[in-house]
């Protein structure tokens, strides 16, 4: 697998965004694989920062050959990015990216996305604040876990070299 991954995170004040770096980081320590500070950028959820990131980190470190984006929107702007300087994905670096299963599936090629259920999870709060205020108690919280869709922007590492 890839052991160059680099992270696009969100705002550092957003604990949203502490979770998902943090999320990369265990994954990456789980896997035996040493993070370098040139493969983590700091966006803002929008497309402009994604590019930009995209374009501090492969300017910072080349060998990187997948990028973790945390937010669909940044994602845009990293594909904006690759296109621009004639990176192709999947053929030369990999893209995940963390939020929307929907907008990921429009954009070319669509991207691999981790997907956390946010209209269940919605839905579970609202149900929760109801029993709540009805039945002043609390119901058991209900566990949600992410989902990897698998789609055409990622490929073995053996076949990623830009």
């Amino acid at each position: 697998g890839h052991t160059k991954v680099a992270c696009i995170a969100g705002p550092s004040h957003r604990d949203n965004s502490v979770l998902r770096k943090q999320g990369y980081l265990d994954a990456m320590r789980e896997a035996g694989v040493s993070v370098s500070e040139a493969w983590c950028a700091e966006g803002d959820y929008g497309r402009q920062s994604g590019y930009l990131a995209a374009k501090t980190i492969l300017q910072a470190a080349p060998q990187v050959t997948a990028i973790y984006s945390c937010s669909e929107e940044m994602t845009v702007g990293v594909l904006q990015y690759l296109h621009e300087v004639g990176i192709k994905v999947p053929d030369q670096i990999s893209i995940v990216s963390f939020d929307s299963v929907d907008r990921c599936a429009e954009l070319y090629p669509t991207v691999t996305a981790v997907h956390f259920p946010i209209s269940d999870m919605a839905r579970a709060a609202a149900l929760q604040l109801n029993h709540l205020i009805l039945k002043h108690e609390a119901m058991p919280p209900e566990p949600f876990e992410p989902k990897l869709i698998l789609r055409n922007s990622h490929q073995r590492m053996e076949q990623s070299i830009h």
